[in-house]
């Protein structure tokens, strides 16, 4: 299932994929930046959540990380998608 969230891009901020293995709900995520979310299954068949959003580098989205998951959830990856346009 894939959500597109309704947050206005910021022209400077760096877009970064990331993914957790369990199935989170779209509707109640607070993550600054989210761009949108989609789960699915790894190739194992667990249950994974990649998210798409912006922050202004690597150090803002360390923060959102550190404030905005819970440190049970198993984090799979994340990556960084495009530099900022413009």
């Amino acid at each position: 299932m894939r959500s597109t969230i309704n947050a206005p891009e910021m022209p400077s901020a760096r877009i970064y994929r990331l993914c957790v293995e369990s199935h989170l709900p779209a509707e109640g995520l607070t993550l600054p930046g989210l761009l949108a979310c989609a789960t699915g299954y790894d190739p194992a068949g667990r249950p994974t959540t990649s998210l798409l959003f912006q922050a202004a580098g690597q150090a803002q989205m360390l923060r959102i990380l550190e404030s905005s998951f819970d440190p049970n959830l198993t984090l799979v990856s994340v990556e960084w998608v495009r530099e900022p346009s413009g």
